[in-house]
């Protein structure tokens, strides 16, 4: 039996160090190596992305064609930490959270060039994820009101979230829930300006997952239940001894389609599904690499003619080292593209 135990460790640890030595190997993709990338949106003309490039220093927006080969463009950097950019539906304005990295961030818009920022909340609790109505005329997002955790094993967060309404202006600041969360993330708004859809973890919900929130009737809050095809449910092999289920009561990354309020959604993070906003169905659109070193970790996004979607993979390439691909395909998943 000893012997047995011998042999079963030594085989486990050369499978390791080969797997080890395949991810040294393995050449990223990102062009920029060492660094994280973040959020992406479309520009309203659909040829042009925004993003994040995270480094040691901080979060910097950058702008980038996807059309031939461009360098992304840096827009002025106002702060340690400026992230969730996106854009208005006319193209000339940007909203963005801005802060240090470290404490409350606020609400800000600049011009598309990413001149003349203005701040459009100023509160000592912490604002983020923004976005556009589909208007343009009022910004929804998030504000958590407590830095602290519930657990002794947890690390401390922003807690105690609800989300909100305010002009562009400053003006007209209005609460739209009152639930005091625990998490609110991945905000998104149905094209006429009616439902919010989030990605929420609260003492009142038994789960994780996306809700849809009507505006004007915040108490009537429910989840979103897919139909998924029974061909995306199998179990896959994670890692050796254990395998993947699918729990569809924990969705991540909800975006509303511009267009038609079809729902892109993930059931983990290698995968993205669309569901029909009339019949509830679900399909797989999108299936990275079955392995445990890829994933989508941001949102995937609409573009604003809801005919494309842009996500980021990250790779894990060895030990504390991952590499960023920005990809777009069409809104079925076909023509998928390395953008940069």
């Amino acid at each position: 039996m000893k012997q047995f135990l011998i042999i079963c460790c030594m085989l486990i640890l050369c499978s390791c160090g080969s797997l080890q030595s395949q991810l040294l190997n393995e050449k990223p993709s990102s062009r920029y190596y060492g660094v994280e990338l973040h959020t992406p949106s479309f520009l309203p003309d659909g040829k042009s992305l925004l993003f994040c490039i995270q480094n040691k220093k901080g979060t910097t927006i950058y702008k980038l064609s996807i059309e031939g080969n461009s360098q992304p463009i840096s827009l002025k950097n106002y702060s340690k930490f400026d992230y969730n950019p996106v854009c208005s539906p006319i193209g000339n304005k940007i909203v963005f959270e801005s802060g240090n990295g470290e404490t409350a961030a606020d609400i800000c818009l600049m011009d598309i060039d990413g001149s003349n920022k203005i701040a459009i909340t100023k509160s000592p609790d912490h604002d983020y994820n923004p976005i556009f109505s589909p208007d343009g005329s009022k910004i929804f997002f998030i504000r958590a009101k407590s830095f602290k955790k519930y657990s002794p094993i947890a690390r401390k967060g922003w807690h105690d979230s609800d989300i909100y309404s305010i002009n562009l202006d400053g003006s007209g600041l209005t609460r739209i829930t009152n639930g005091n969360y625990y998490a609110i993330n991945d905000l998104s708004v149905d094209p006429k300006g009616e439902k919010l859809l989030a990605y929420m973890m609260g003492r009142k919900f038994e789960c994780c997952t996306i809700f849809e929130i009507p505006i004007k009737d915040p108490d009537n809050i429910k989840p979103i239940k897919p139909i998924i095809n029974p061909k995306d449910t199998k179990l896959r092999l994670l890692r050796p001894f254990q395998r993947r289920s699918f729990d569809y009561d924990k969705l991540y990354n909800p975006k509303f389609c511009p267009i038609n309020a079809d729902i892109l959604f993930m059931p983990n993070f290698d995968e993205i599904h669309i569901m029909s906003s009339k019949t509830g169905l679900s399909k797989k659109i999108i299936h990275l690499d079955e392995n445990e070193y890829t994933g989508i970790y941001d949102p995937p996004s609409f573009s604003f003619d809801g005919e494309k979607i842009v996500f980021i993979e990250q790779k894990t390439i060895s030990f504390r080292k991952d590499s960023y691909t920005i990809w777009i395909s069409n809104a079925d998943g076909s023509g998928k593209r390395n953008v940069f």
